[in-house]
């Protein structure tokens, strides 16, 4: 073989290196390139798909955690729980109710019921403040009975309040009951007489009824004392009188003031010569009036037309003879300030 044959030959191995040489690099870029795009491919997802659905689902996870929670928080409260407790609970609540994806329907009844135990802690602290300024003005003259009064009202009290108010509470009742009972040993009694016109009304002293009049009582706790007499058809009339234990204390005859209203009876039929009698009485007891037992509010008259503008207010029977002889035998009710037409068919 001759020298140029081997030149040429040479020549043409050494462009097909050189031709395989870039084929090799080209290829070489080309596959960095595809590795690279895969790599920022991967790292895309993993940032923008992958890591945002796990972060979300750990924060629906973390949500439901909280919820379930808090709902076991909400069970454990009570009207008993602390003002700090359920103040903190309702931050936590408001914080859950904030969080995205939370339906209000879900948290809403929980804060509704830390809202209704923290309105009836605040009701309580009321009552209890309330019931403590009454045990502190609890006069210490009291009657036995409105003692008794007080010692009913106490438990009621107590089973609405929080187990330490209503130890409390009991704590400062039977101190100032003890104050009370106290003061009751060092009192002198006295003697109450009364009496009324008309008779058998009411007797209140401070504020307990005791019997009717005339009456008489002893063992009455000196001091100032209010009497109350109460009859239907008349004024309450008030007295207030200081018990002296140096012996009776008689009120006289307190005369009570009626309330009055007034009838027109008209009676129609008959003939005209008819003697026509009209009688009127109250439906009640009788009574002493000045001293006298009658029967209260009677009156006779005789004639078909009589205005009565002062009769005591209360229920009346009215009878009507003709000749002597009872016709019509009804009733009417007298109101105060107001005059009533009573029509009678004979």
């Amino acid at each position: 073989m001759s020298k140029s044959q081997i030149d040429g030959d040479s020549s043409l191995s050494k462009r097909r290196r050189e031709r395989a040489t870039k084929s090799n690099r080209r290829s070489g870029i080309l596959l960095g390139s595809f590795v690279a795009l895969a790599v920022a491919g991967a790292a895309w997802y993993w940032t923008q798909v992958a890591e945002p659905a796990r972060g979300k689902e750990a924060y629906e996870e973390e949500t439901s955690r909280l919820f379930v929670e808090m709902k076991s928080k909400s069970n454990r409260l009570s009207e008993n729980s602390s003002g700090e407790a359920l103040n903190a609970f309702e931050i936590e609540i408001r914080e859950l109710a904030e969080r995205d994806g939370v339906k209000p329907e879900r948290v809403d009844p929980l804060i509704e019921n830390v809202e209704a135990l923290k309105k009836t802690k605040s009701e309580r602290r009321q009552e209890f403040e309330a019931m403590r300024e009454a045990i502190k003005a609890f006069p210490l003259d009291s009657l036995p009975e409105k003692i008794k009064a007080f010692d009913a009202q106490i438990p009621g009290s107590v089973s609405r309040l929080e187990r330490s108010q209503g130890a409390k509470l009991r704590s400062d009742w039977l101190e100032r009951r003890k104050a009370v009972a106290s003061e009751l040993k060092t009192q002198s009694v006295g003697e109450l007489m009364i009496r009324s016109d008309p008779s058998k009304a009411d007797v209140y002293l401070d504020g307990k009824l005791l019997s009717k009049t005339p009456f008489k009582v002893s063992g009455v706790r000196t001091g100032r004392r209010e009497v109350v007499l109460k009859k239907m058809g008349y004024r309450d009339r008030s007295i207030l009188v200081s018990i002296e234990d140096s012996g009776g204390n008689d009120l006289g005859t307190v005369v009570l003031d009626p309330i009055v209203g007034g009838v027109r009876i008209i009676v129609s039929g008959g003939k005209s010569r008819d003697k026509i009698e009209i009688e009127i009485e109250e439906a009640d007891e009788s009574v002493s009036v000045g001293g006298l037992e009658v029967v209260q509010g009677y009156q006779h008259f005789e004639g078909r037309e009589h205005q009565l503008d002062a009769l005591r207010i209360g229920n009346y029977v009215l009878i009507v003879s003709v000749n002597g002889k009872i016709a019509n035998e009804s009733s009417f009710v007298v109101s105060e300030g107001e005059t009533r037409q009573v029509l009678v068919e004979i």
